[in-house]
């Protein structure tokens, strides 16, 4: 992030006008999947700055991940419910979770940064049988999101 200018990955751009509405409807159809759970076991990749984390850790046990350490730092101060979601630097494509460790994996503007035939058999591994991912990417022009599309 060049200084000043909010990215992607912060909160000062998910807390813009036009990036609140993408949260709230993020949110939203997080919820409906996490309704399923008594208390659903949520991994984040590509946390970014923990703002995900934060809101999802009022609803489940979260785990954030991302492979910025320096994300990871931005992430832990912000913390906001530290007995249901933590922060780690972490790669997807080397998830270093047991198999089956969580119900869903939610992965917002990151699968366009990965090597998704490594990546994808992982965050499967770490699913639970009846577990999902849940994916937001930002950019329609994107190929990997054109490719969704067609």
């Amino acid at each position: 992030m060049e200084k000043g200018i909010p990215s992607i990955t912060t909160r000062e751009w998910w807390q813009s006008p036009g990036g609140l509405v993408r949260f709230r409807r993020r949110i939203e159809m997080l919820q409906v999947e996490l309704s399923r759970y008594d208390t659903p076991e949520v991994l984040v990749v590509g946390c970014g700055d923990g703002e995900w984390v934060n809101e999802i850790s009022r609803l489940a046990n979260v785990v954030g991940i991302d492979i910025s350490d320096q994300m990871i730092v931005r992430a832990t101060s912000a913390l906001q419910n530290p007995t249901s979601a933590r922060f780690e630097v972490g790669d997807a494509h080397n998830l270093r979770f047991a198999d089956g460790t969580f119900d869903i994996c939610f992965a917002n503007s990151t699968l366009h940064h990965l090597d998704l035939s490594t990546a994808l058999p992982e965050i499967h591994r770490v699913l639970r049988p009846g577990g999902c991912l849940i994916a937001g990417e930002p950019n329609r022009s994107n190929p990997l999101v054109r490719l969704m599309y067609s």
